[in-house]
C-alpha cells in the first residue's frame, strides 16, 4: 500500500494541525488540544526491520529536517461540473480567479479557539483534494462522505463488461469477503458506506465484529489473538478483523482528533 495512503489520516489529523498549532497557542483561553509531533526520530527508528546487510537498510530523514520542509497550502476550491452542466461562462470566470490560500505556513489559517473550531479545521484538511486526493475522500467523498461506488471483495474479479454497467473502484480494502462471495445474495462487491451519521452506529465490519468506532480503529483488531467486542464466530475465542487498515497506525492523540471529526458528521 502506498505510503501516502497509509499515512493519509495521520496527515489529516496531525501534520497540518501540528504545523499550525501556533494559532491555538496564541489564545490565552479556549480549547487547547495536546498535539504530538508526527515525526519522531526514536519512533521512526522502530518502523523498519534492518536488512541482513545493514549497509543497505533505509535511513529516514531527521525530525529537524522534516519540520523544515515547506507545508503544502490548502487553497479555496470551487464546484466541479460535468461539461454539459456548467453554468454559462463558468470556466472563463474560473480562469480569472486568483488562488486563495485558506491555510498555509505564512500567516494564513483558520481560527482555532474552541473545540468546534478544531473539528472544522480537521474537516478542512479532510476535504482538501490537493492534500488527500488519494486518501479518505477517494471513497468517503464530502459532503455526503460517500462516492456511491462498489468495491470488489477480496478474491473476486469483476467480469470484463462490469465497468460499463457499474461504478467500480479498482481496488479492494481487504475486508472479509464471505458475505459478498458465499451467501445467497452475494454479488462479489461491497458498497462504500457513507460516514454521515457514523457517530450513532455500532457493530462495525460486515458481520459486526467491532462494537464501537474506537474498536474499529484499534490496531490490535487485525491480529490473530484479537478478541472482537462485537460478533465472534461460533466456537472461536479470538478472531482477526482484517481489512481497511486506514487510520490504524495513528497515535492516540491523532486518533482522538479523527474520531472527534467522524462523530461530528
Amino acid at each position: 500500500m502506498p505510503t501516502r495512503v497509509r499515512l493519509i489520516c495521520l496527515a489529516l489529523a496531525g501534520i497540518a494541525l501540528v504545523t499550525h498549532q501556533s494559532w491555538a497557542q496564541k489564545s490565552s483561553r479556549g480549547f487547547h488540544p495536546v498535539i504530538p509531533k508526527t515525526w519522531d526520530d526514536a519512533a521512526m527508528a522502530t518502523l523498519e526491520v534492518p536488512l541482513a546487510d545493514p549497509v543497505g537498510s533505509p535511513k529516514h530523514v531527521s525530525a529537524d529536517y522534516y519540520y523544515k520542509m515547506p507545508v503544502r497550502p490548502i487553497y479555496k476550491e470551487y464546484p466541479i461540473y460535468a461539461p454539459d452542466r456548467e453554468p454559462p461562462g463558468y470556466l472563463e470566470w474560473l480562469k480569472r480567479q486568483e488562488p486563495v490560500i485558506l491555510w498555509g505556513d505564512k500567516g494564513h489559517g483558520p481560527q482555532l479557539v474552541t473545540r468546534e473550531d478544531w473539528i472544522k479545521a480537521v474537516e478542512m484538511v479532510f476535504e482538501a483534494s490537493a492534500q488527500t486526493r488519494d486518501g479518505c475522500p477517494g471513497c468517503h467523498t464530502p459532503p455526503l462522505y460517500i462516492n456511491n461506488k462498489l468495491t470488489p471483495a477480496e478474491g473476486f474479479t469483476p467480469p470484463p463488461d462490469a465497468e460499463k454497467k457499474y461504478d467500480i473502484l479498482p481496488a479492494s480494502v481487504g475486508t472479509d469477503p464471505n458475505l459478498a462471495l458465499k451467501t445467497r445474495r452475494g454479488t462479489g462487491y461491497y458498497k462504500v458506506p457513507s460516514l454521515k451519521g457514523v457517530w450513532y452506529r455500532s457493530m462495525f465490519g460486515h458481520s459486526g465484529w467491532c462494537a464501537t468506532l474506537e474498536d474499529w480503529f484499534d490496531a490490535r483488531r487485525v491480529r490473530d489473538d484479537y478478541v472482537p467486542t462485537g460478533f465472534i464466530p461460533y466456537g472461536a475465542k479470538t478472531y482477526a478483523v482484517k481489512g481497511h487498515p486506514f487510520g490504524l497506525g495513528l497515535k492516540a492523540e491523532n486518533k482522538k482528533a479523527l474520531l472527534a471529526f467522524l462523530k461530528s458528521l
